[in-house]
């Protein structure tokens, strides 16, 4: 291995591992739990877990950057650290968290953020796909990935003792600095993993088709079978763009959970994530992709269907507890597999001709879905507070705006696995890839 590689790779070993302790220290429970203190309501909510969909739909930016022949390190490097400093923003608010407009600052702060650092993201994969050598890519992502589910773990763990001794040492007054310590550190960690991509070495990359990139954009659209495909992983990511940050907001508002017990049920459902993701990763090389999707969905059914139960039962902790650990091990499976599933089928269903063109469009339409699904749960909590006030007065106990809301997730999560089982056979029927429908 060349010298400038090896120490390439050392550099994108270390960026890998950094954001995802940064990530696991903003992103999630952390994140909604910090704008609850900024007065976020439910439509709120669904705007801030739609922000990292939001993020990607900057991939499309990516893909012009790229054909227009610019520096992919330069790119990745600037755009990334620039995008720091609007984290630093949302960190500086917690001093001002009653002034006026405060709530909306923060989430077009965290918008940017993820905006601007998700242009880095779209020539990061480009980039690594020229860099790296293919006999290399597996053992060399799969020993990355390892730790950075290390950093997680070490994240999450340190996070919820933080959370869980702060109610010692800080009055809840002043709650809001300790979200501001993690959020300061992952600013921090942010901007050493904007570093690293400043040292790995530099790959050009030159467009040689002769269309224009609108041209392009066209010409993949009018792929039938790829508008399929887009169709139906959209709406699978919209599904679980609809059920994930309400989860976090059903525990801390409904059932009244503290911060430092909802990270210790993420940090299991990320553990689920992690050991079966191996499992379900042979099951795609021994059969087809399309069937973990198949197969990863009803989990989703299932998650919801136990936290439409765990919201009708008499509430006593040790039930609680239980419903919530499954729960959250269902949910991480349910994950697991539609991450992999989606990821995949678009690698595998999408022709090697205008590859970057491809993806970036695919990215980009499963990211908007993504965004719609979240901001649409939170319409769906709202109108079923009304609901709840205007028609269930009385009867909270049996039926309230969070069993509307389940029930309306369980309702989406069948459409969700019709639509996974009618592209599957649609593409056995086919016996084709997208690139020659």
């Amino acid at each position: 291995m060349k010298r400038n590689l090896r120490r390439s790779l050392k550099y994108v070993f270390w960026g890998g591992v950094s954001i995802s302790a940064a990530d696991t220290l903003l992103v999630g429970p952390t994140l909604l739990g910090y704008a609850a203190l900024f007065g976020a309501g439910d439509i709120s909510f669904g705007i801030l877990g739609a922000i990292p969909y939001f993020g990607n739909l900057a991939h499309m930016f990516s893909a012009y950057l790229l054909e227009r022949n610019f520096s992919v390190r330069k790119t990745a490097f600037y755009t990334a650290f620039i995008s720091r400093f609007f984290l630093f923003v949302a960190i500086l608010l917690a001093f001002k968290p009653m002034m006026p407009g405060a709530l909306a600052i923060l989430i077009l702060s965290l918008s940017l953020y993820y905006l601007i650092g998700c242009i880095s993201g779209g020539v990061w994969l480009p980039w690594m796909k020229d860099l790296i050598p293919q006999r290399i890519m597996g053992s060399f992502f799969s020993f990355r990935f390892k730790y950075m589910m290390v950093a997680k773990i070490i994240c999450f763990w340190f996070a919820a003792l933080v959370f869980k001794y702060s109610k010692l040492l800080v009055s809840k007054e002043n709650e809001i600095f300790v979200y501001v310590i993690l959020l300061l550190i992952a600013f921090l960690i942010g901007l050493f993993s904007a570093w690293t991509l400043s040292q790995v070495e530099d790959k050009k990359r030159i467009s040689t088709n002769s269309l224009s990139f609108c041209g392009k954009i066209g010409e993949c659209l009018r792929n039938k079978a790829f508008r399929k495909l887009v169709f139906s992983l959209s709406f699978i990511n919209f599904t679980v763009a609809f059920i994930t940050p309400f989860m976090t907001v059903f525990m801390l508002k409904n059932l009244d959970i503290p911060m430092s017990t909802i990270l210790i049920f993420t940090f299991i459902m990320q553990l689920s994530y992690t050991f079966v993701i191996k499992r379900l990763g042979k099951m795609a090389n021994n059969s087809d992709i399309l069937k973990v999707l198949t197969f990863s969905i009803p989990f989703l059914f299932c998650s919801s269907f136990l936290f439409l139960i765990l919201n009708q039962i008499t509430k006593n902790v040790y039930v609680e507890n239980a419903f919530l650990t499954i729960g959250h091990i269902v949910f991480g499976i349910a994950t697991a597999g539609v991450t992999l599933g989606i990821n995949n089928a678009s690698l595998t269903y999408v022709p090697k001709k205008m590859s970057a063109i491809y993806l970036s469009l695919n990215s980009v339409l499963k990211s908007f879905a993504g965004c719609i699904g979240s901001i649409f749960a939170g319409l769906i909590l709202s109108w079923a507070t009304l609901v709840e006030k205007n028609i269930f007065t009385g009867y909270e106990n049996y039926c309230n705006r969070w069993t509307l809301f389940w029930l309306f997730s369980i309702l989406i999560c069948g459409m969700s696995y019709l639509t996974s089982i009618r592209l599957r056979k649609y593409y056995i029927t086919k016996k084709s890839k997208v690139g020659n429908v």
